[in-house]
């Protein structure tokens, strides 16, 4: 079965370099690891002063939000401890790799058994955090063969997923996590029904995450904006699809005393230039900061602004539901006790579903009238009850933290 992997795999990376030539994603993924490799030579100093490892890793930027309040709060208890941080995807790694929360960022090696051996031997984890998913045979056979304990946090597991197989992959993957932390009881039920008894629901820390944000001082610089005279429509994490869904109801919306902001999910030269493209009478944010409050139509082009922009909305809506990975993060504006509206690919995503549920979170179609639906998201907020119910959610951390410090692995105790 290895054998046969080892065959697709390696023509699917020949296709992807071939790829690379002429698609920037593509090249972005060879660049992170080129990169990824000259930064090894910094693991030597830790082997040398026989520090602990703990070592994360994301498949991208959601993931990442995922794992994150895990991992800061394992810093703040453990603060010996060097922390290495992988993505598999280059838009994650080249927004964080600079992120101070960890002591080395890189790229996660090629899935050959020769690069993950070396990759392995050359950071030495005593710990592993594997966030969500991004499941790779040759990585986990090596884990496995090394015994180092692997705990998997914000795990989902639906029915036929690949790690329910009964194959000798899965069975070696599934038998490589020591610990499944998911987010519902359904998975921890099929993982149970699989032989898996070291299941255990704790809930997503993005809940955890988005309420400590909350708590943090609002940004001075947006105090224009929450004092004037329009309502705010922000639109986060946004795809072409969503935009073209926006720009159609743009000129309607201005008229009725709206200001809208849009955040794009990319925000590379191309994905800016085809937003603007598609609002052609938009201002970029990189041009006018929030100075320009008067502005009834704003493009956010740059990192690291989203949920401090949801902080000043009326009303949110939440791109990636027309792309076949689902809608984006609806946490970080219903914390805000913002209604959320998004486009209909919500099955990914658990807390979706249940905001959808309870009324907070409704979506539409690309052909669907959007007004309609924007008036009753609007209409129907209700004070307290969105931003209550996220509140409701937390305590993932503390449940995942806690079992860290008892591990084994972990020899240091809280004082």
């Amino acid at each position: 079965m290895y054998l046969l992997y080892a065959l697709f795999y390696r023509c699917y990376i020949a296709c992807l370099r071939l790829g690379s030539l002429i698609n920037p994603k593509a090249r972005a993924f060879f660049a992170m690891r080129k990169e990824s490799v000259q930064h090894y030579k910094l693991t030597s100093t830790w082997q040398s002063d026989s520090h602990k490892v703990l070592w994360m890793h994301c498949a991208s930027v959601g993931e990442f939000e995922q794992g994150r309040p895990v991992l800061e709060s394992f810093r703040t208890r453990h603060p010996t401890w060097k922390i290495v941080l992988t993505f598999y995807s280059p838009s994650g790694y080249f927004q964080y790799k600079n992120w101070d929360g960890a002591d080395l960022v890189l790229a996660l090696p090629l899935d050959y058994r020769s690069q993950c051996i070396d990759f392995l031997e050359r950071i030495k984890p005593d710990h592993i955090l594997w966030i969500r998913y991004d499941f790779w045979p040759q990585i986990y056979r090596v884990i496995a063969d090394r015994g180092i304990p692997v705990t998997l946090i914000s795990g989902r597991i639906h029915k036929g997923h690949r790690l329910l197989s009964s194959h000798s992959v899965a069975k070696t993957m599934r038998q490589a996590i020591t610990k499944f932390f998911t987010v519902d009881e359904s998975s921890v039920s099929l993982l149970h029904g699989a032989g898996t008894s070291h299941a255990e629901y704790a809930g997503d820390p993005r809940f955890d995450r988005v309420v400590a944000i909350a708590s943090n001082p609002m940004d001075k610089a947006l105090d224009a904006l929450r004092h004037g005279k329009e309502k705010i429509l922000v639109a986060g994490s946004t795809w072409p699809k969503d935009q073209a869904l926006l720009a159609s109801s743009i000129d309607h919306l201005i008229s009725r005393g709206w200001k809208l902001i849009i955040v794009p999910h990319e925000v590379d030269e191309i994905s800016i230039d085809q937003c603007c493209r598609q609002f052609p009478k938009a201002r970029l944010w990189s041009e006018v900061g929030w100075s320009h409050s008067e502005a009834p139509l704003l493009i956010v082009d740059a990192v690291g602004q989203l949920s401090k922009t949801y902080r000043v909305a009326d009303l949110a809506y939440v791109g990636g539901g027309f792309e076949s990975s689902g809608v984006h993060n609806i946490l970080e504006p219903m914390v805000y006790d913002l209604p959320v509206m998004s486009g209909p690919i919500i099955s990914r995503s658990i807390e979706a579903l249940a905001a959808n549920k309870k009324g907070f979170l409704r979506t539409l179609g690309q052909k669907d009238d959007f007004f309609p639906v924007f008036e009753a998201s609007f209409n129907a907020k209700k004070e307290g009850a969105i931003a209550s119910w996220v509140k409701g959610q937390t305590g993932a951390t503390d449940r995942i933290t806690h079992y860290l410090d008892n591990h084994p692995s972990i020899e240091e105790r809280l004082q």
